[in-house]
């Protein structure tokens, strides 16, 4: 893909921005999952940090777009479902008030698989 393509001629595009906004959030608004997959696998952060000005999550954006394979895999990846935008809104909330409350469902569902429990070690030995 042209994506693809782009990123891997200058992988610093991966974590980059256009008027303020990210290419990962603009490519999870829209539903492009595969853009998604490569931003994130090229480093681009899927949560803002907190002083970014709205705050808004690739999940807020695939979300508010009802993009249920987007939303799906950015929870699998870890972005909480639970993370606040600066106005206060879940993703799930924003879903909800979208009017995609199968996405919203899919979001306040989730449960992420849990860790691998670390084996034991004997040290008595």
């Amino acid at each position: 893909t042209i994506i693809r393509d782009i990123i891997e001629q200058s992988p610093e595009y991966a974590a980059g921005a256009y008027m303020g906004e990210t290419f990962v959030n603009i490519a999870a608004r829209n539903g492009h999952l595969e853009a998604v997959r490569l931003l994130i696998e090229k480093g681009a952060a899927p949560v803002p940090p907190q002083w970014a000005p709205n705050r808004s999550s690739a999940l807020h954006e695939a979300a508010r777009g009802g993009h249920g394979p987007v939303v799906a895999y950015l929870l699998e990846q870890g972005v909480p479902g639970d993370c606040r935008d600066a106005f206060e809104r879940t993703p799930g909330e924003i879903a909800r008030d979208a009017g995609h409350a199968d996405v919203a469902s899919l979001i306040e569902g989730f449960t992420p698989p849990e860790k691998a429990a670390a084996p034991a070690t004997d040290i008595s030995e």
